[in-house]
């Protein structure tokens, strides 16, 4: 019986490396912990940036392929 060996080629998808022609490049938009926080008050009526550890929210990475 025969074995088969996998090698993975992918590689991470990152905005600073050129790993597709320019059309079909990943853009990737960062969003922190802290920018987000005003959008988590808002979505709970009565919530305090003080209600969160470190008055952070939830970070966001927006991927366009």
């Amino acid at each position: 019986m025969s074995t088969r060996k996998i090698i993975d080629l992918s590689i991470y998808l990152e905005n600073d490396v050129i790993s597709d022609p320019e059309p079909y490049r990943p853009k990737i938009d960062y969003i922190s912990h802290k920018d987000t926080l005003e959008d988590l008050v808002h979505f709970f009526p009565g919530m305090e940036p003080s209600d969160m550890p470190d008055e952070e929210a939830w970070a966001i990475e927006r991927v366009n392929l």
